[in-house]
């Protein structure tokens, strides 16, 4: 069983043997039959593996993007199939990382990255030299809705497509030239 680790992926782009550009069906021989195949009527599709999701473009289907959201949701970064199975590096069912845990994480491990911001709004994200993000969201009380203030992880993605599209808020020794 192929082991893919979350700290490769964060630090080299690729999810264990996938990389972007890759063809649909090769990373299905590779991953096993995905839980879930979404069309997103137009140039765009995708495939899932819990929450592990892959998108292609419909026609060439080669591989464009590769993320999991749901880092907020419990243990949905945890998963295995008969094919493989994820290393989840520092993340914890039930456990809530907030920005400055993970950049403390980061340093502690010696790990370059940058913190930078889409065109100049919304939350501050972490990029890392493959290009890889960690996304936070403003964090709310589930009874009340209230914003605490403080933001938590939420996603772990590779979006090749619109990296050009950050400003460089901080950078961490290293460098992320």
């Amino acid at each position: 069983m192929l082991t893919i680790s979350l700290k490769e992926f964060a630090l080299t782009g690729e999810f264990g043997p996938v990389k972007i550009g890759m063809h649909r069906d090769a990373a299905v021989a590779l991953l096993g039959k995905p839980g879930d195949e979404t069309d997103f009527g137009g140039a765009s599709s995708g495939f899932l593996y819990g929450w592990y999701e892959f998108f292609y473009e419909t026609d060439t289907k080669e591989i464009e993007a590769i993320q999991n959201d749901h880092l907020l949701d419990g243990d949905l970064f945890d998963y295995q199939n008969e094919h493989f199975q994820v290393d989840p590096w520092f993340f914890k069912a039930g456990k809530e990382f907030t920005f400055p845990e993970v950049v403390d994480l980061l340093q502690d491990e010696q790990i370059p990255f940058r913190v930078v911001r889409r065109h100049g709004t919304g939350p501050e994200v972490i990029e890392f030299k493959s290009g890889v993000h960690f996304d936070f969201i403003e964090e709310c009380d589930a009874q009340t809705g209230k914003e605490s203030g403080e933001n938590v992880l939420l996603a772990i993605r590779y979006f090749p497509l619109y990296s050009d599209s950050y400003e460089v808020v901080y950078q961490s020794g290293g460098g992320n030239e």
